[in-house]
């Protein structure tokens, strides 16, 4: 093949000559024709065989409205398409069959997030917390949620490499107080079964 293409006096080689083509015939898509252009303007009713699925499901709609059966249908005028104008109706599909708008639920309220929220404890005489236990309680609020900590670690810029450093050797503290809590326990518990 390759001695026939050099030779000046032959011309190329074309696809009847044993190399098979890679493009599809102008056969191969019946929609590019002319005539089958002509064909998809008109509508659906009057076409001859070339339908695709989504003219068949338009026709079928169209047919349900008018109130007939489209051919090879065993529905009859069962469809009933008044559900799909309110969609938000899903959740309630037997319930909520009345016409109209659904109904609009209130808009929650906007919660307020103070710089003071969870440092606070009302007085209240009723309830038995009086000034004293008030600021016991908060005493104890602020010592749970570590806020003198926090007030200290913040007082001062601390570089990354510094923090990187205190919060390791922070977490490794905890994880040996975890431990050697934890070995205590199991030592007590293999004291008392007699060890």
């Amino acid at each position: 093949m390759l001695d026939k293409t050099l030779d000046m006096d032959k011309s190329t080689p074309t696809s009847s000559q044993g190399r098979p083509s890679h493009f599809a015939s102008r056969n191969a898509q019946e929609e590019n024709k002319p005539e089958s252009r002509k064909e998809s303007n008109e509508p659906s009713s009057q076409r001859k065989g070339n339908d695709n699925s989504i003219s068949d499901l338009l026709a079928a709609f169209s047919n349900y409205r008018q109130g007939q059966a489209p051919r090879g249908s065993t529905l009859g005028n069962k469809m009933d398409t008044s559900k799909l104008a309110y969609p938000g109706n899903y959740l309630d599909p037997m319930g909520n069959t009345r016409g109209g708008a659904p109904e609009q639920l209130p808009l929650p309220l906007p919660v307020r997030l103070g710089p003071n929220l969870g440092r606070t404890v009302k007085v209240n005489p009723t309830r038995n917390i009086d000034v004293g236990r008030a600021f016991r309680q908060l005493d104890i609020m602020c010592n749970r949620n570590r806020v003198r900590a926090d007030f200290n670690r913040q007082r001062f810029h601390e570089r990354p490499g510094l923090m990187r450093k205190r919060l390791k050797r922070e977490r490794w503290r905890r994880h040996f107080k975890e431990g050697f809590k934890g070995m205590v326990a199991l030592v007590r518990k293999m004291k008392k079964q007699g060890w």
